[in-house]
């Protein structure tokens, strides 16, 4: 696993970067930013017993503080929805 840094210029590139390629629907425990300008959302997990927890954090430049609260979800589906919806994507 790798931290990466993408610009999607849509919810379609979102959903393919944190999908998995084996199976078309589960999450590939992607780990990074999504950036579209001055605004990024910093994509991490965590295991709550035997299932996954996608964290979203929602982040401008030159802020000390994320912009909105945390979103957690189980779906890459769900993340990609999120992310598209804060950094204005269809």
């Amino acid at each position: 696993m790798m931290t990466s840094f993408i610009t999607p210029s849509s919810k379609n590139e979102i959903k393919s970067a944190i999908t998995s390629k084996l199976d078309g629907y589960s999450y590939n425990y992607f780990k990074g930013e999504f950036r579209k300008a001055d605004k990024y959302a910093a994509i991490s997990y965590r295991f709550n017993g035997n299932k996954i927890s996608i964290e979203i954090t929602y982040w401008q430049d030159g802020k000390m503080n994320p912009v909105d609260y945390m979103s957690h979800c189980t779906t890459p589906s769900g993340v990609a929805n999120k992310v598209a919806k804060f950094l204005g994507l269809k």
